[in-house]
């Protein structure tokens, strides 16, 4: 009996190392099997590269949008100096005096744009006050419409002097030999206040794979080209205007790789254009 036992002990070890074995392996493959399926849960499926192209919603903080609204910023904080100083009424009166108006206007001059200087971002070209009668009486730099009335000059001034805040679409002043611009306005206690932005600087904002044409109209407000400047989008009838949206950017014309969205504020409506593939 005794001898019996011994001969069985190792073929009963050797049955054991092969039962373990198994054991172990099966928990192996569940486990990997396990790990597996578990990253397949916890993966987000890919999303289609179509819609990705086709529609991306804007940044909340959007360079364009977040502009216009330190240029708004500006323009509040300016017609603040203008109204505390009153300085309406002290050039109004300084116009009416007999001798020595030009004389004053001079010397007050330099001291205003100071003033406005002190409360802006310094980007404008010229800050224009308008007298309750339409009369121009103060500009920092374009003389040539310095003492005129507002209502001789284009509409987007006509516009800045008749609402009571207004942002132009872009304009080209009259008797101005610079280059276009877009202007800001609001009635203050007196008259009313006008910045007078140069187009470029939206350029800068914007960036050079995009550019700005008028949603009515299909003409260039900003090109990287100047000499595309006030002419036609060539691809302007081939926009799916349907697909226009002011939330999110859209692969409007997708044969040219071209994306948009719908821009508006004040006197503006524009579509901004992204050349997808190359500069434009």
């Amino acid at each position: 009996m005794k001898k019996s036992a011994v001969l069985f002990a190792p073929f009963l070890l050797f049955l054991l190392f092969l039962l373990f074995q198994s054991c172990g392996t099966d928990y192996h493959e569940d486990a990997a099997s396990s790990k597996t399926h578990y990253g397949a849960v916890k993966t987000k499926p890919a999303e289609p590269a179509a819609e990705i192209k086709n529609t991306v919603q804007i940044d909340q903080r959007d360079g364009l949008a977040a502009f216009f609204i330190r240029c708004e910023s500006d323009l509040e904080k300016a017609g603040a100096v203008v109204e505390k100083k009153e300085i309406i009424n002290s050039l109004s009166h300084l116009r009416f005096m007999d001798t020595g108006g030009d004389k004053y206007y001079l010397l007050e001059r330099e001291n205003i744009s100071e003033m406005i200087d002190a409360v802006t971002q310094k980007i404008y070209s010229d800050y224009i006050l308008v007298s309750q009668n339409g009369t121009v009486i103060y500009t920092k730099t374009n003389n040539s419409i310095f003492s005129k009335n507002i209502k001789s000059q284009p509409d987007a001034f006509i516009s800045c002097y008749a609402k009571s805040a207004f942002i132009s679409d872009v304009s080209k002043p009259a008797a101005y030999s610079g280059e276009d611009v877009i202007l800001f306005s609001k009635k203050i206690s007196g008259g009313t206040l006008i910045l007078q932005l140069d187009i470029s600087r939206l350029g800068k904002v914007i960036g050079e794979r995009q550019f700005i044409i008028g949603a009515a109209d299909g003409l260039y407000r900003i090109a990287k080209e100047s000499a595309k400047m006030d002419g036609s989008f060539e691809f302007f009838d081939m926009i799916n205007k349907d697909a226009l949206s002011a939330e999110k950017s859209t692969m409007l014309i997708p044969d040219k790789n071209i994306s948009g969205r719908l821009f508006t504020k004040g006197g503006i409506s524009w579509i901004v254009l992204k050349n997808e593939k190359a500069l434009n």
